[in-house]
This record gives C-alpha cells, sequence and structure tokens, in this order.
C-alpha cells in the first residue's frame, strides 16, 4: 500500500504541468519476453499475458504500417495478419469471464480452494470450449515433463496434471500449474491488522488503509475485493490504450540461442 500510494504521488507531481494538459512525453517500455519456467506459476501468467497483449498491439501496428505502404504502391494484399486478441480475451474476458475473472469470483468464496477443485471444477469447466484454453491431462503433463527436464537438466519436475493448464500463447504452448493461485490473487491483509490500522492515530496510515479489504471480500462500504490480476488487468490495460495513442517504435532483441550460452548463434532461431 505504501508504494502505491508514493507511485501516486511521484506520478501526480510529475504529470502536474502548467503548459499543457495534453504534455509531449517519451516513455521507455522494457518486457523481458515470454516465459517458460520447469515450472509456471502465478507470476508467469500475468508475465505471459502482458507479453501476449504487447505482441497483439505490435502485429496491429506493423501490419497496417505494411498495408498501408501495399496500398501507396497499389500492391494486392493477399496475407491474412495475424490476430491472437483470442488468446488476450481468455485472460482479461469479463463476459464470459476469463482467467483473472474467474480467480477474482473464486476469491470472494469462502473456504475456496487451489489445485484439483480450482482446475477441475472452475477453470476447465468454463473455458474447455476457448481455443486457447487446453486442460491438463497425464499424457500432455508428462510429456511436457519429459521436455522440461532434457531443456533445464533437471531429474524431476513435480508437476500434477489435475493442477495444470495449459494456454496455446502466441509464441508456443505454456503449461501452468495452480499452486498457491487463489494465495497469491489476494490483496488483503487479515480483518482484525485491517481493523487496527484503519484506526491508528497517524492520519497518513488511516489514509492508506481507509480501503482495506476484510477477508469476506468487500470492505466496509460493500464495495467488491480487489484482487492482484483484477488490478493488473486494469493497469495494462491503461498502459495499452497509451500505447495506441503514441507514435510507437519497436526494437526486438534478438535471442541468439535457446539453452543461453555465450558466442553461440542459432541461425534458424536468430533469423
Amino acid at each position: 500500500r505504501i508504494f502505491d500510494q508514493i507511485v501516486t504521488a511521484l506520478n501526480s507531481k510529475m504529470g502536474n504541468y502548467a503548459v499543457s494538459e495534453d504534455p509531449v512525453m517519451i516513455g521507455l517500455l522494457d518486457i523481458f519476453g515470454f516465459e517458460d519456467m520447469p515450472v509456471n506459476g502465478f507470476e508467469q501468467l500475468f508475465i505471459n499475458l502482458t507479453n501476449e497483449w504487447i505482441q497483439h498491439l505490435f502485429n496491429k501496428i506493423m501490419f497496417q504500417q505494411e498495408m498501408k505502404m501495399y496500398r501507396e504502391e497499389d500492391i494486392d494484399i493477399t496475407f491474412e495478419t495475424p490476430d491472437n486478441w483470442a488468446c488476450v480475451d481468455l485472460f482479461v474476458s469479463e463476459k464470459p469471464a476469463g482467467i483473472i475473472k474467474l480467480l477474482q469470483d473464486r476469491v470472494m468464496v469462502a473456504n475456496s480452494k487451489d489445485g484439483k477443485d480450482l482446475v477441475e471444477h472452475i477453470l476447465n469447466r468454463s473455458l474447455k470450449d476457448h481455443p486457447n484454453y487446453v486442460p491438463g491431462d497425464p499424457a500432455l503433463v508428462r510429456n511436457v515433463q519429459r521436455m522440461k527436464q532434457q531443456k533445464w537438466k533437471k531429474t524431476k519436475i513435480d508437476l500434477r496434471y489435475e493442477e495444470c493448464f495449459q494456454v496455446k500463447h502466441y509464441a508456443g504452448p505454456v503449461l501452468y500449474t495452480v499452486h498457491e493461485f487463489l494465495n497469491k490473487s489476494k490483496d488483503g491483509l487479515a480483518e482484525h491488522l485491517s481493523e487496527a490500522l484503519v484506526k491508528s492515530s497517524a492520519k497518513a496510515v488511516q489514509g492508506i488503509f481507509d480501503s482495506e479489504y476484510s477477508k469476506a471480500g468487500r470492505d466496509s462500504n460493500g464495495r467488491e475485493a480487489r484482487t492482484i490480476g483484477q488490478m493488473f488487468r486494469q493497469q495494462l490495460k491503461g498502459l495499452m490504450e497509451t500505447l495506441e495513442k503514441s507514435s510507437t517504435m519497436f526494437v526486438r532483441c534478438i535471442k541468439p540461442n535457446a539453452p543461453m550460452k555465450p558466442s553461440v548463434f542459432d541461425e534458424a532461431l536468430v533469423l
């Protein structure tokens, strides 16, 4: 909460331009790239969502520019532009509920469980017909485990198929495990801590924790509890809206080889 307050204060001061309501800005966005680790959890899910959405923006901008150039040269356009929005929508959709909304709703339910219960009864039932969602099964997980062990040189990677699902990303399929998904989704303190902080004699502390959310999933005014996923989606949407309004330029970093070794260039991968 304190970090959020600091960022808000800095943004407010830095954005208070007296000369213009629409100031000129140069922004630099540095993105690491898609992640497919030995075990992919909550953090990898949101890293890959970010990259998926940026990939969508990249495709949209670059192919629009290409088609504009073709039209100016009177060249017939005979190809379809790649569109990965379905994968982004799998995460961010409100109706029907995507992954983030399903997690948000599940956090609101008392005594909700991670693991098999979350995958089997919530994610698989709701998303099994989505073209980018693949329910985990024993054969799929065994195959992924084998490939990961070869890639990461690990003798054992513990993945349980009933706790896994796969997403077909633009960059390739990624298998996720839902261990601790619900706990990591929560953005609230224990109720007794919230009450103590709200009653603090320090006005600054009161202000920070005034809208703290209880275990029941709602604050004192009955507002719906926020989750990490919900906040992340809102912030990411705002970032994309800013990027779409900007004169965007892309600099792509080249990954020379999959094992990430120095002085080795995989020609097929680079080109």
